[in-house]
């Protein structure tokens, strides 16, 4: 079988053009050699730093002890109880809602390339009577990252924040009514 009856594969790699071939509408560049770096693929998206990640961690993980911890004043005031449970939600959703996407990110990234790499298998395997076939294995497009949707985090967050500061408040009283080793401040 020659070239001519094969289907095109849509996952060939061409050649890059050599960089002594430089365009009439240029006169003046000089042309310069080719660095591997330009020949090589081109480089993946900027990674996100690590430090962020981790500090995203730590206050998603404090956040969830707040809300734990928080749930045991309840021997002390139900009011102030549910309002230490609803700070440390807001905390919790505040901080681990960019790793929840992050993490679906990175699945849908990892499940396209998958793809990708199993359909460029298969392709090199056609024949000229396997057009059809060919057709059907088109490349998807990369996927899209996740909507982060911060107005309506950032709302949920706000109203989830200021509900538990209103009942703190609220059963503030009671909490230190029933607690009396509680730490407060004193006015001078």
């Amino acid at each position: 079988m020659n070239d001519q009856q094969r289907p095109e594969n849509p996952f060939r790699v061409t050649q890059p053009t050599p960089p002594s071939a430089a365009p009439a509408s240029m006169p003046n560049m000089a042309p310069r050699a080719a660095s591997p770096a330009m020949l090589a693929a081109p480089a993946q998206e900027k990674k996100q730093g690590k430090g962020g990640t981790v500090v995203l961690w730590l206050c998603a993980a404090f956040g969830a002890y707040m809300t734990v911890f928080g749930a045991f004043d309840v021997r002390y005031s139900v009011v102030y109880a549910l309002g230490g449970v609803l700070l440390g939600l807001a905390i919790t959703l505040g901080f681990g809602w960019p790793l929840y996407c992050r993490s679906r990110d990175r699945k849908a990234l990892a499940a396209w390339e998958k793809d990708r790499s199993e359909t460029r298998e298969l392709s090199a395997l056609l024949t000229s009577e396997d057009a059809a076939i060919a057709q059907a294995l088109a490349p998807r497009p990369r996927p899209e990252p996740m909507p982060r949707n911060w107005k309506k985090v950032g709302t949920a967050v706000a109203i989830i924040t200021v509900l538990g500061g209103v009942l703190i408040s609220a059963g503030d009283a009671e909490y230190k009514e029933n607690n009396p080793d509680a730490v407060t401040s004193t006015e001078t």
